[in-house]
């Protein structure tokens, strides 16, 4: 099935508004690597440059703290590669640096400002977040709302404050009403190692790895319908910075327009992926990755306290749906534990009135902490890792099943790297495993398994579940598809209509079920493989199935 060029450029429009909100840039150099459409193939993606235009267009959305973050905080942004922190007399941006070495925090504070100002979202967005993450359902966030705009009210006598802005700039408007002094307006920086103005006007902030600016402030007045320009600038005395602004008519209002931009920070780190992206019959796409939870380096003043987004720093998966146009997301949910939890693939459950979405990844958080539902298969890390499946509510506000999936190897290679549903709701979760079912360590494979041990360090695994079943009752069949190598991995499945399973990898095997196909032996140092077989084929039976397998690679590794 062919996709259409404006479909798919509505898709990846969709995964670069959804990433808008956990704060990639990374996506426009490495554009998602799983995309499909009612489970069929996409054959090409869209141009680079043509992404980061729609990207850089897009609104910022500013999310209302319910409990999610420290108390001190009022909302929170996430653009390209940044987080924007309001509290009622400091704005904090922590932006990703461009070598991928933690994150630069630059404090605005606003000096004298009111601290009891009233806060206000405005514009409310048509989505919401949720962030189901940890174990305990109580200490999840659900349907916290968005907005385009926040106004804070009286910052000053007469003197209100509006952020708004998108993914190369944040503005915030000082709105002066007549008889107002905007002389009052200052802020004082810090985090930053230099500060000064340009020739054209523009406060250039450095920090210990990167630079910002704040472009030179558009002062105006509208009379009669007509933009009314007044000169004036930034003064900058040390640390604090004031507005210059010439005679003006105070009989009307007066507008002062910072802008800061960091359209520097596109292309650099971003600390967040996007894996996969799946499409419903009404071309509402379902994007799939992981996020950095949000975190600060120490500073002279209290850090914000992040404990209900995870560990600072970890990764966190997440999923947002958006509708097929590419302007409003549905939700953007975040699920993860105390460690690193990876999204690295997506489908669909269509057996309902309304389509869920069901990812696969990998979780190195400890212990219980990875939210998992009632009834889980497996419900605390096994290993150094274990793969994870995760099916969400229609809403995205809650996890609909959910457990993990592994054995008790103490590595860290065993992941969840394929998903896909039948026509009956059931999950076949494909991956790669370090460990063995037998031999010291555990992996759940079922008596009816294709293979049922590890053929080498590590193998591919496949396996079925059915979430309407509780525990172990649930993995119908689970095994093993490798030989001897050293480095097999399950990268994609699909279920074919006589729900004959077909599974896609690497492998750097000689031997296994691979050399029954049209190219029987390995070419490279890793070569593709396909697999496909009958679910009713085990380990008594494979000889006489019809089950093929087969090379796919050329000199190199592949």
């Amino acid at each position: 099935m062919l996709i259409s060029a404006s479909l798919l450029r509505n898709a990846y429009r969709a995964a670069v508004l959804a990433l808008t909100l956990t704060g990639p840039a990374a996506l426009a150099q490495a554009p998602p690597s799983k995309l499909t459409v009612q489970g069929k193939a996409v054959a090409s993606a869209p141009s680079q440059a043509a992404a980061m235009a729609s990207y850089a267009r897009l609104p910022l959305a500013f999310e209302a703290n319910r409990g999610q973050v420290d108390g001190r905080v009022q909302f929170l942004s996430r653009g390209a590669g940044f987080t924007l922190f309001l509290t009622r007399r400091e704005t904090v941006l922590s932006v990703r640096s461009n070598d991928g070495g933690g994150s630069d925090v630059l404090r605005l504070k606003l000096s004298g400002a009111n601290g009891k100002a009233r806060v206000q979202g405005r514009n409310e967005l048509p989505f919401h977040t949720n962030y189901l993450l940890g174990s305990d359902r109580a200490q999840w966030h659900t349907d916290v709302p968005n907005f385009g705009k926040v106004s804070f009210s009286g910052i000053y006598p007469g003197i209100d404050l509006v952020y708004y802005g998108n993914q190369q700039q944040v503005e915030h408007d000082f709105i002066v009403a007549p008889g107002a002094d905007p002389g009052r307006i200052a802020f004082d920086i810090s985090g930053a190692q230099h500060s000064s103005l340009n020739a054209q006007g523009e406060l250039v902030i450095r920090t210990a790895k990167s630079e910002l600016r704040f472009l030179k402030p558009g002062i105006y007045q509208v009379k009669d319908g007509q933009r009314v320009e007044i000169a004036g600038g930034y003064s900058l005395e040390g640390g604090r910075v004031r507005f210059r602004v010439a005679s003006y008519d105070r009989s009307r209002e007066l507008v002062i327009d910072p802008v800061l931009n960091y359209s520097t920070y596109l292309g650099g780190a971003s600390g967040a992926t996007a894996h996969g992206i799946a499409i419903d019959s009404t071309l509402n796409a379902y994007i799939v990755g992981e996020t950095q939870s949000t975190s600060f380096p120490s500073t002279n003043t209290p850090a914000f306290t992040t404990t209900s987004l995870g560990n600072p720093g970890n990764l966190d998966a997440f999923v947002a749906k958006m509708n097929a146009s590419g302007s409003n997301l549905s939700y953007l949910t975040f699920i993860g534990g105390s460690g690193n939890d990876e999204g690295l693939a997506i489908a669909l459950d269509t057996t309902g009135a309304t389509p869920l979405a069901v990812i696969a990844g990998k979780t190195v958080s400890p212990t219980t902490s990875f939210p998992t539902s009632v009834g889980a298969a497996q419900t605390s890390l096994a290993g150094g890792a274990d793969a994870f499946v995760t099916r969400l509510s229609a809403a995205g506000n809650s996890i609909s099943y959910g457990t993990l999936f592994g054995g008790n190897d103490a590595g860290t290679l065993e992941s969840g790297n394929a998903v896909a549903v039948d026509g009956s709701g059931n999950i076949y979760l494909v991956g790669t495993t370090d460990s063995d079912n037998g031999g010291g360590t555990t992996f759940p494979a079922t008596s009816n398994a294709f293979d049922g041990r590890l053929g080498g360090t590590t193998d591919a695994f496949m396996a079925k579940l059915d979430p309407t079943q509780s525990g172990t009752a649930a993995i119908k069949w689970a095994g093993f598809i490798g030989g001897g190598g050293n480095n097999e991995k399950g990268l994609g499945v699909a279920i074919q209509a006589s729900n004959r399973i077909v599974v896609v990898g690497s492998t750097d095997t000689a031997v296994g079920p691979f050399g029954t196909g049209f190219a029987p032996a390995r070419v490279g140092g890793v070569d593709g493989f396909v697999f496909v077989a009958d679910p009713t084929v085990t380990a008594a039976n494979k000889a006489n199935s019809n089950v093929v397998g087969t090379f796919l690679g050329g000199g190199g590794n592949d």
